[in-house]
């Protein structure tokens, strides 16, 4: 009898109805996360538990904490996004313009791919950051190819239309941003770089990374004129270049949340910051391309494309 008794105990499926020992919703103190997790010393609360589950991941989409903003700073943003490709490529684009070259349609396409790109990969990562020590690492990395494949997104788009009858220097610059970027990827990817000490220096990289837009853009100020040239989206570039900078610097200073720790635990704190204003950057981004599209399809110059 006893051994029947363990026989069909292992045999019956544990109660799905089980009350946990801890509720999964109740949040830990900074000085109460593991070892292994890289918190912002100035955000004292609202930290998940270790949870080794994707699922129990997910779940923390139902609940508030401090990786909540976050999650849907991104979420939400790469959603809309991935809406708005849908529209321009079935709706707007057909119907405003009816001799439409392939390239045209193809760049903005590819902007908005890899902004959706961007977005989910980093929604994701704040999702899964408190799986366990190597899931938060793997998916680091992914946020990490995110960035870099958004920047190279950005490149391309700006420098088609802004050397828009000019296919070698198109070609001369975007060969620049791929291996700017693959150094980038390259130095990012090192384990050695993936410390909280160099949380920095990986900001300054990117900004580096980014700042190399001032090459292409002084070569087509000199080659067509300041007045093409703000044709074909250099204010929109500008202004998204001082809203990514201004956000890196709130990110990588961890304003506000320094200046009052625990008053920014899940409410606007830095990275919050920085994600809404990298969403917004990529929107101004995104005019300034219909922008350029606009003029180079009305005014085109080019002879042969």
């Amino acid at each position: 009898m006893p051994q029947q008794k363990l026989a069909d105990s292992a045999l019956t499926p544990p109660r799905l109805d089980s009350p946990p020992i801890q509720p999964l919703e109740r949040l830990l103190k900074f000085d109460e996360t593991p070892s292994w997790f890289e918190g912002n010393q100035f955000i004292l609360t609202g930290y998940r538990h270790e949870s080794r589950s994707a699922i129990l991941c997910l779940h923390s989409w139902t609940y508030l904490h401090n990786e909540s903003c976050n999650i849907y700073s991104h979420l939400l943003p790469a959603v809309a996004y991935a809406a708005l490709h849908w529209c321009l490529v079935n709706i707007y684009l057909p119907s405003r313009y009816n001799t439409l070259s392939k390239g045209d349609g193809l760049i903005l396409s590819l902007f908005l791919s890899t902004v959706v790109l961007c977005l989910g990969a980093s929604s994701l990562y704040h999702t899964f950051l408190n799986h366990s020590a190597p899931i938060a690492k793997r998916w680091l990395l992914c946020d990490y190819m995110g960035i870099i494949t958004l920047i190279q997104g950005c490149f391309i788009s700006g420098i088609y239309f802004g050397f828009y009858c000019e296919p070698y220097l198109q070609r001369v610059y975007w060969t620049m941003i791929v291996v700017l970027g693959s150094l980038t990827a390259t130095i990012l990817l090192s384990s050695k770089f993936q410390d909280q000490k160099w949380r920095g220096f990986r900001v300054a990289v990117f900004v580096c990374t980014g700042l190399s837009a001032f090459a292409p853009i002084t070569h087509a100020l000199f080659l067509y004129g300041l007045k093409r040239s703000m044709n074909v989206g250099l204010p929109y570039y500008l202004t998204e270049g001082a809203i990514i900078a201004f956000a890196a610097f709130i990110y990588e200073r961890q304003i506000p949340e320094r200046w009052f720790p625990g008053k920014f635990d899940i409410w606007g704190h830095s990275h919050t910051i920085f994600h809404s204003m990298v969403a917004l950057g990529m929107c101004v981004h995104f005019v300034g391309l219909l922008e350029a599209l606009e003029y180079t399809y009305y005014n085109s110059q080019c002879t042969l494309r």
